[in-house]
């Protein structure tokens, strides 16, 4: 009688493994069911078991169309007497050439069964609670991460409020001065102010509680200062890129962005000339971000360029960059 690959079934499972017919003639078994059943040796499967004879053969026949196992509780002969066994019963392969099926039956002590099967239990009980441990700790972790959000956009917020709060006390100031000087000294101050402001705005405005996109808060703050200074002769140019930038750098930028295009629009285009105002912020060499503003107005006297407040208030944030 042809066999199948018997060392390749006995090799995935330990245990007693018997190779069988329909009928119950034994055709192989290993070493663990030669210690296990002494009755092996006879090769027949109605001489190790106490179980009913047909039972038994319907279930062999049952096996015969189940290629991933059948389980059946088997009473079995063995050194010790009699003893219930685990029987996973399989198709080992087809009848052919006028041969019969065999089929494959790993058998294990029903005890050692359940206890195996209580253990995993057991396991699959402490990581169930391991992981519902885990998930507690993770929606805490979830609110607590959500009430430090709602948290920051508070202050956020109310930091964008008390600086509007600043402008309008300094915008009312402006108006009630007399002297030229004093007016132009309220009106740095309340566009600096007004300039931090639009960081508050863009940061309040923003999915990133402690980041703000470039793109946005230079956007913000260009048109802020149009809709304030700008004269009608005068264009804007945006080239800017999305880049997300902390808190601080975004502050510095803008202060930054403030001071320069203040001076151009103030001072690069007298009587009514006509010009343009570029603002860049763009990926340079070696994946470095370069901001520049720049215009083609009349220029300025390099003599006189170091001795002006804004300029080195300029100089100042550059360097907190």
């Amino acid at each position: 009688m042809p066999l199948v690959d018997f060392e390749l079934l006995t090799s995935s499972a330990p245990g007693a493994v018997l190779l069988v017919t329909p009928t119950g003639e034994i055709v192989a078994f290993n070493a663990e069911a030669r210690n296990e059943f002494p009755g092996v040796t006879g090769r027949k499967l109605m001489l190790l078991t106490t179980d009913a004879p047909e039972q038994l053969l319907s279930y062999l026949r049952d096996c015969t169309g189940h290629g991933s196992g059948l389980l059946r509780v088997v009473p079995m002969r063995t050194l010790d007497g009699l003893a219930d066994y685990r029987c996973v019963g399989a198709l080992a392969r087809p009848a052919c050439g006028g041969e019969p099926p065999l089929i494959v039956l790993r058998l294990s002590p029903k005890r050692i069964a359940d206890h195996g099967f209580v253990l995993l239990n057991e396991q699959v009980r402490h990581l169930d609670a391991e992981l519902h441990q885990r998930m507690l700790a993770q929606q805490s972790l979830e609110r607590a991460l959500r009430d430090k959000d709602l948290l920051l956009r508070e202050i956020h917020h109310r930091v964008k409020n008390n600086l509007q709060v600043i402008v309008s006390i300094l915008s009312f100031q402006i108006r009630q001065e007399e002297t030229l000087s004093a007016r132009q000294t309220l009106e740095k101050a309340r566009r600096r102010i007004h300039a931090m402001g639009a960081v508050q705005t863009v940061l309040y405005r923003s999915p990133h509680v402690d980041a703000i996109d470039a793109a946005d808060l230079l956007k913000e703050l260009s048109s802020g200062l149009w809709d304030s200074i700008g004269p009608p002769n005068v264009k804007l140019e945006l080239a800017v890129d999305s880049e997300l930038l902390g808190a601080d750098v975004a502050s510095a930028l803008g202060v930054i962005a403030n001071e320069l295009v203040t001076n151009a629009l103030k001072h690069a285009f007298p009587d009514q000339r006509p010009g343009t105002v570029r603002i860049a912020f763009r990926r340079g060499r070696e994946d470095r971000l370069v901001f520049s503003i720049q215009d083609n107005g009349v220029g300025f006297d390099p003599v006189r360029l170091g001795t002006g407040l804004g300029l080195n208030f300029v100089e100042a944030m550059a360097s907190n960059i």
